[in-house]
């Protein structure tokens, strides 16, 4: 199935889905969290407009169990709304060596825009986007905005509830107020069909064949042929104006303080907090060694390293630092890597301090707490990093020796009474 671009509504879907703050101070009173799934976006805006055409669809596009049913739609959406936004609320332009796109505003040869808006009936909708299915090289249904009190993903589950699921492409759908504008459009259905360097423009319309007969027939090489059946008003507001409008009146500070808090709140999915305690002290060799997946180039001509290559970083590279895993929760396991870290420094090796848990509601205040404790920087272990060291237990202390990777297990309690009096 084929599934083209949907547009500026999406990117503030994709990054604001599944989670939002319960409400922010504006200039002039509040911001809804409904808001704040729009303004959220603005402030990630210019970075992901630059790597929008390269980066995959995230899990957390799709949390929401309503969303996730029409995945198909939602992935769409996201992946190629980042041109229009870009043209839209940044003021850049879409690269001039894209052959897909033209001077900005202007259609793709060939292309048959079906302006459309949720003031029309269902049924009317409905058969609008099986004409687009129809013709999914040139028919585009276009909406100028969400309707007020609605939000992005509702409008995603509203048209995907259109497709049938019996047809061999999906029809293409974007947000895209500037067309609307363009054409001041502000009755709907309204179709443009843009050929050859001429557009031709119709009301209470939307059959592909229909318009292209009239091209065909027509006088003029470019005409408006003006209506020819029931016609609707555009309920929804311009998308772009209105986000403009509610980032004027955002307190920007506060946003920032939010989404900092948040941090933790979403970091907690990743690190690798499940790890249990370590019941006694013991040591386990571990092999380091990894298979090249792809070749390394060397800039001076050949290669590094060859694709199926088996490679062991602990002959290859000396690893003078000591890794140390441990649980900030828990006190004993914080007073341990702390004796680790001076036994290692003390030897010679740098230790590197990663803790498996940060409590979420506490957020940086537990993280600095940690990070005073040892009186030093300490990072996140997450759970790749858990996987690939195959860390299984709490605290553990990672070290390259001999050519060989070893991981040393502390039961910390009898750890600290024994050998960390010493």
């Amino acid at each position: 199935m084929s599934f083209s671009k949907f547009a500026v509504a999406c990117l503030c879907a994709s990054l604001l889905i599944g989670g939002g703050l319960a409400g922010a101070q504006t200039k002039e009173g509040s911001v809804s969290a409904a808001d704040l799934t729009d303004l959220r976006w603005l402030e990630k805006s210019r970075k992901l407009i630059n790597d929008a055409s390269t980066i995959e669809v995230p899990p957390w596009l799709l949390q929401k169990d309503k969303v996730k049913k029409y995945e198909p739609v939602a992935t769409q959406l996201y992946q190629q709304s980042a041109p229009i936004v870009g043209r839209a609320v940044t003021g850049t332009t879409v690269a001039a060596a894209d052959p897909k796109v033209g001077a900005p505003g202007v259609p793709e040869d060939g292309r048959f825009t079906i302006f459309v808006s949720l003031s029309m009936p269902d049924d009317l909708l409905r058969d609008i986007v099986r004409e687009a299915s129809e013709h999914p090289a040139q028919a585009v249904v276009v909406f100028r905005g969400v309707e007020e009190g609605h939000s992005i993903d509702e409008l995603i589950t509203k048209m995907a509830g259109f497709i049938d699921p019996k047809s061999a492409d999906a029809p293409r759908i974007e947000i895209d107020p500037n067309q609307f504008k363009r054409l001041k459009v502000e009755v709907v259905p309204f179709v443009s069909y843009y050929r050859k360097g001429h557009e031709y423009l119709a009301r209470g319309v939307y059959g592909f064949d229909w318009m292209v007969r009239k091209a065909d027939d027509g006088v003029e090489p470019a005409q408006d042929f003006g209506r020819f059946g029931s016609v609707y008003p555009v309920k929804e507001p311009d998308l772009v104006s209105e986000l403009k409008r509610r980032w004027a009146l955002l307190d920007k500070e506060n946003l920032k303080r939010e989404m900092v808090n948040n941090f933790w709140i979403q970091k907690s999915h990743d690190i690798a907090s499940y790890l249990p305690d370590a019941v006694k002290t013991e040591v386990f060799e571990f092999d380091p060694t990894v298979t090249l997946t792809a070749d390394i180039p060397n800039p001076n001509g050949g290669f590094l390293a060859r694709a199926g290559d088996r490679i062991n970083p602990a002959k290859v590279i000396p690893l003078r630092g000591r890794y140390i895993f441990f649980n900030g929760s828990k006190p004993a396991q914080v007073q341990l890597a702390k004796v680790l870290g001076k036994q290692a420094l003390a030897s010679g090796h740098p230790p590197m301090y990663m803790t498996s848990v940060i409590d979420p509601e506490k957020g940086w205040d537990d993280f600095h707490r940690i990070e005073d404790a040892l009186d030093s920087p300490v990072n996140v272990l997450d759970r790749t990093l858990a996987e690939r060291f195959k860390i299984e237990r709490l605290p553990a202390m990672l070290y390259y020796e001999n050519g060989k990777g070893w991981i040393k297990e502390y039961n910390a309690v009898q750890y600290l009474a024994t050998e960390g009096r010493k």
